[in-house]
């Protein structure tokens, strides 16, 4: 009997023992998968700067060619990814100081709203390249052929002519109605 028990309790202490690495790499994986996340936003965040240099250099093209509508497109489109690129930034930095805490679900939030706002920027990038300028013109004479219909009126048609209204009054349909 004495056997069996220290047997059993040999047993306990072994899955103890065994337990112990596991819950130790749960934290290392944790942080790992963090690390992770840090190093993928701090990528995006150059991304997110190279298509705003992109939106940039088309926006000073525009400018030099004086094509305003495309210049105003432009614009809007680069506030938008600016804008992005600075609340990315902002993020990037919460992220790594969840990282430094080893806040998991924190960092799972800020790396959420990252790769959000990865997409709007993308998003942005490619209406810029959709952005159209004005439309070119061709130099040379151009010329104005107005016809008139003939079945128009000449007379002065703006009030309704004036009718005479005649009525008479109904027949009596028996002698004593």
């Amino acid at each position: 009997m004495l056997a069996l028990g220290l047997l059993g309790l040999g047993a306990g202490v072994v899955a103890a023992q065994e337990a112990t690495p596991e819950s130790e790499a749960a934290p290392a994986a944790a942080d790992a998968s963090i690390a992770g996340m840090v190093a993928k936003g701090k990528s995006v965040l150059a991304a997110l700067d190279a298509s705003s240099q992109n939106v940039s250099r088309m926006l000073r093209d525009a400018r030099a060619a004086k094509d305003v509508v495309k210049a105003l497109c432009l614009d809007d489109k680069l506030s938008q990814v600016d804008v992005a690129k600075r609340s990315a930034a902002d993020r990037v930095e919460s992220l790594e100081a969840a990282a430094a805490a080893g806040n998991l679900e924190r960092a799972q939030h800020d790396f959420a709203v990252i790769g959000a706002l990865e997409e709007r920027a993308n998003a942005l990038s490619s209406e810029a390249n959709q952005c159209i300028g004005e439309e070119k013109g061709y130099v040379g004479g151009s010329s104005l052929n107005v016809t008139f219909d003939p079945t128009i009126p000449q007379s002065d048609t703006s009030a309704p002519p004036a009718f005479v209204v005649v009525v008479q009054p109904p027949q009596a349909a028996s002698p004593t109605f």
